[in-house]
């Protein structure tokens, strides 16, 4: 298993989908509370979470397609939009330890039974048993991720951008924001990404997830968000822990990326199904 890789979590892919399975790239119009944006996230645990207060959160304001009772990342994110004043419908379809070809195979009408204007996934990375990752920098495994992910997009028309959530946990650690080294415990003044399995995010991984997933579909800046935004401080964090998360995910979404990803001032357009 990609283990290395697993921690950085792996940018989610953010692809037009619909009933139809049509691609139509005209940009659709800002969200009215009559009329707003469907976000399906796709995935696993690294969407839904591991443990409290991220895996059940605001489960209730989340239409779970398969029942499970999950809130995760999709509940924050929906939270963060009803801060901001964003009008979205957000739904899952999430099952622990499966990649994406499981939900193609064995979730392909559920997912398409309803339209999306977005779908938003993590898959689930591993390797060959005698693979190469052992001893490798943070730096270089992300680099390979980030690579691969771009390669992806260009390949795939329906794909309109991908989110840099790994990218956003790399430099969390580089900036000293967050502690880097998840086995030696977490020095005075940092933030945890990971949960206590070492593998999955935490509350703070977590909350600068559905950050980053939020700035680029919402179009807005994180840091407009605050240090008293109720996501963060339902997720136990104090007001620093929330600020530094806000401005990684801030200078993560305004550095240039050759992915798709565009600043928040300028979101990339989700599709029309």
């Amino acid at each position: 298993m990609n283990r290395a890789s697993l921690f950085l979590t792996p940018a989610l892919l953010v692809v037009a989908f619909s009933a139809a399975a049509a691609c139509d790239r005209t940009p659709l119009p800002p969200p009215t509370a009559q009329a707003p944006h469907r976000v399906l996230f796709v995935g696993n645990s690294f969407l839904h979470g591991h443990v409290p207060p991220v895996l059940h959160y605001n489960a209730a304001r989340v239409t779970d397609l398969n029942g499970s009772g999950y809130g995760g990342v999709p509940g924050v994110f929906k939270q963060l939009a009803d801060d901001a004043g964003v009008a979205v419908d957000v739904a899952s379809e999430l099952v622990s330890g499966q990649t994406l070809q499981f939900h193609a195979d064995e979730k392909r009408s559920l997912i398409a039974s309803r339209p999306w204007d977005t779908w938003a996934r993590a898959d689930q990375v591993y390797r060959a048993p005698g693979g190469r990752w052992a001893g490798q920098t943070l730096e270089a495994m992300q680099a390979e991720l980030h690579a691969a992910y771009a390669q992806a997009m260009a390949r795939a028309t329906c794909i309109a951008g991908v989110l840099p959530v790994g990218d956003a946990a790399l430099r969390a650690m580089q900036e000293g924001v967050a502690d880097r080294n998840l086995y030696d415990g977490v020095a005075a003044g940092k933030s945890s990404l990971w949960a206590d399995d070492h593998y999955h995010f935490g509350a703070w991984g977590s909350y600068l997830e559905a950050l980053v997933i939020f700035g680029q579909l919402a179009g807005r800046d994180p840091a407009s968000l605050g240090a008293t935004n109720r996501a963060g401080r339902d997720l136990g964090l104090s007001a620093a822990q929330i600020e530094a998360a806000q401005g990684v995910a801030s200078r993560q979404l305004r550095t240039p990326h050759d992915s798709g990803v565009r600043p928040p001032s300028s979101p990339a357009s989700p599709t029309r199904p």
